[in-house]
C-alpha cells in the first residue's frame, strides 16, 4: 500500500483515506468514539425512569417510551409505557393502577377491556 505524507497538513493519506494528525489518533477513531458517547447518552436517557415513581401524581416526563395510545372511555387518553399505564385528560396525567409493567403489546379489545 502507498501513502503520501503532506508536509503542509501534516497528515498520512493511505488508500482507505485513514488520517493521522499530531496525535496520532485516527479521525475515523474519534468520530467512533464520538458516536459510541452520543449513542450512550441517548440510551441512558431513555433508561431514566425508575419503576414506582409515577403512581400517582404523574407529569409528562413519566411518560416515555411509549408503545400504544387508545382513546379512554370518559375521553381520556391511555398511554401505554415503558413503565406502565396513564390517562391523560386534558392536562391531567394519572397512572391507572399502581403496577409498573412494560405494556409492549397494549390494545383495547372492546370498551373498558385492556389487553
Amino acid at each position: 500500500m502507498h501513502a503520501n505524507r503532506s508536509a503542509a497538513a501534516s497528515e498520512w493519506r493511505t488508500g482507505r483515506q485513514t488520517l493521522r494528525h499530531g496525535s496520532g489518533r485516527s479521525v475515523r477513531s474519534r468520530r467512533q468514539v464520538l458516536s459510541l458517547l452520543v449513542a450512550l447518552a441517548l440510551i441512558t436517557g431513555a433508561c431514566g425512569v425508575r419503576p414506582g415513581e409515577a403512581a400517582s401524581g404523574a407529569t409528562a416526563a413519566d411518560l416515555v417510551h411509549v408503545h400504544g395510545l387508545a382513546e379512554a372511555p370518559d375521553g381520556g387518553l391511555y398511554v401505554a409505557t415503558h413503565t406502565g399505564l396513564f390517562e391523560v385528560n386534558g392536562d391531567q396525567i394519572e397512572a391507572v393502577g399502581s403496577a409498573t409493567h412494560d405494556l409492549m403489546g397494549f390494545t383495547v379489545a372492546a370498551p373498558g377491556a385492556l389487553l
